[in-house]
């Protein structure tokens, strides 16, 4: 067994060549990035294990090179912390339940369940955005989102933390002084256990993927595929464009599969212990799409919103709802593996129904779209494209059948409006239809109307108690006389209306959060939208 010094040695050893291959890989991506002048590309050293010191990172090595280096990969243990209390305190895209085994492992006791009690009120108190003023343009779907988050902004910080100092003066550019040392307080607390596992175990998991995942990029010719995607998403990058790879250490559990995120430029992946590393390329690869999406031109948004809402039947927005997601995994998934397996294996693997997405929307929409995301990346063709999207739209509708009609998929973007006292049920609905992203309102006052009113092809969903009934008077000319007729039956139900050809609203309407469960699992068992009352 290699221990824990040699493989730091191995880690710095394979550092100073891999650096000026992803170098490479930066041209050919990115060639806009070419500047005049010399620079020093630097990897910086964490704090042997974690501790109260204020010492300054230190380089490990310095290379003069001719171009910045756009990348920047980490494994680091104040991000492997962080994402670990974050998880636990219900972050979501994350293994939760290996990190709850995990921590059963490192004595967890009532005192730890009163310190994240205490971190998710803080997660709460900095569950806030900031959207950013753009032009004000007349849309049937909502734009992307344009501003911060702010709690994205406090992860971001603790990844980008090589010490304890920097971790306190990052936290405190982005949070209240007293809420910035309450959150250090906090990872202090589960510093000493956490530093024993990082220690024994969880570092060396955590730089086996960075080293790994470069060694592979030294392997693969990934330049040109890369550069392929780039033009293919239309990706409005800069000379100054850094894009950060965070590898996260997670012990070997029952759970399946491993988990990845994007938030804003920087990547997070989750290594797992008794498996190959290199085989996360697919998981990076997959999350740096979302990003590349992101970075597309304002206006190509806008054509693409526009085409679908165009298009006739509910299936063309189903097949919106999935396009990032179905995306992501056509390139990262479908053909970093086609690339990296032999043919007979890769076949083998997309036969397997849990291949490419746990999903029973994206990965057969996925499994039908990669040859022909292929051709495009070939032939430089855009996603933008309309020769592109007619395919696309037709392979979604040939897949899925009579699927496309079904509700789910088509709430995955959604219009929302629920109560104090429902909001648990919606988030329960939320998250069991693995839904995306939810525009609208905690209150059924008449201003939680203006986004059903003012998106014309956004379906959604409103959350209502048999108590509440007497305020959706204000939503009849959304809801219309005959739905707010039925839904004053005593009983606990759902009602469908059709506000256009193409969109729904289904009102929830239940007496307590059990009668509001058993709903939705009626709704997940539809085949197919409806109008009126939900009848099984």
């Amino acid at each position: 067994m290699v221990n824990l010094a040699q493989n730091k040695l191995c880690y710095l050893e394979a550092m100073k060549n891999v650096r000026l291959y992803l170098l490479a890989i930066s041209l050919c991506l990115c060639p806009f990035l070419e500047t005049s002048h010399l620079e020093s590309s630097q990897v910086l050293a964490a704090d042997a294990g974690i501790s109260n010191t204020t010492k300054a990172s230190t380089p490990l090595t310095t290379v003069k090179v001719p171009h910045r280096n756009p990348y920047d990969l980490r494994a680091l243990p104040w991000g492997n912390l962080f994402y670990q209390l974050d998880c636990l305190a219900g972050q979501g895209h994350c293994s939760q339940e290996s990190y709850r085994s995990l921590w059963q492992t490192l004595s967890w006791d009532t005192e730890d369940d009163q310190q994240l009690a205490l971190w998710k009120n803080l997660r709460q108190r900095y569950a806030q955005h900031i959207q950013f003023e753009t032009p004000t343009v007349q849309s049937p779907l909502p734009t992307r989102f344009e501003g911060m988050r702010l709690w994205d902004k406090i992860r971001l910080a603790s990844l980008n933390a090589h010490n304890t100092h920097e971790l306190q003066l990052n936290l405190q550019l982005v949070m209240h002084p007293q809420d910035a040392e309450q959150l250090v307080a906090l990872l202090l607390h589960f510093n000493p256990r956490f530093l024993s596992w990082w220690q024994s175990e969880g570092e060396a998991l955590s730089r086996s993927g960075l080293v790994h995942f470069e060694s592979l990029l030294q392997q693969k010719t990934l330049p040109s595929f890369l550069s392929q995607v780039g033009r293919f998403y239309e990706a409005e990058l800069t000379p100054e464009s850094l894009l950060a790879f965070n590898f996260m250490a997670r012990p070997q559990s029952p759970e399946n599969t491993s988990n990845g995120e994007q938030i804003e430029s920087q990547s997070v992946v989750e290594i797992v212990a008794g498996k190959a590393p290199g085989d996360k390329l697919d998981v990076v690869v997959h999350e740096l799409c979302h990003y590349l999406y992101r970075r597309s031109p304002a206006e190509a948004e806008q054509r693409l919103l526009q085409w679908f809402a165009s298009q006739p039947g509910p299936e063309a927005i189903v097949a919106y709802n999935l396009l990032n997601e179905v995306l992501a995994t056509s390139i990262g998934n479908a053909l970093i593996n086609q690339w990296q397996m032999s043919p007979s294996d890769f076949q083998k693997y997309v036969k397997n129904p849990r291949a490419l997405y746990n999903d029973p929307w994206i990965a057969p929409v996925a499994k039908a779209v990669y040859p022909r995301v292929q051709r495009a990346l070939d032939t430089g063709e855009s996603l933008y494209s309309v020769a592109f999207l007619n395919d696309y739209l037709r392979l979604t509708r040939q897949t899925l059948g009579a699927e496309a009609r079904h509700p789910v998929p088509l709430l995955r973007t959604m219009a929302a409006a629920y109560t104090p006292e429902t909001r648990d049920a919606f988030r329960s609905f939320q998250r069991q239809l693995r839904i995306g992203a939810a525009w609208g309102n905690n209150s059924l006052a008449p201003e939680s109307q203006r986004t059903f009113q003012t998106f014309s092809a956004l379906s959604g969903a409103i959350f209502v108690t048999h108590d509440q009934q007497a305020q959706l008077k204000a939503w009849e000319p959304l809801l219309g006389k005959a739905a707010l007729q039925g839904l004053q039956s005593p009983r606990d139900q759902i009602w469908g209306v059709a506000t256009t050809q193409n969109t729904f609203i289904f009102v929830f309407k239940a007496g307590e959060a059990a009668g509001f469960e058993t709903l939705i699992q009626r709704f997940l068992k539809q085949s197919a939208v409806f109008e009126g009352p939900l009848r099984d």
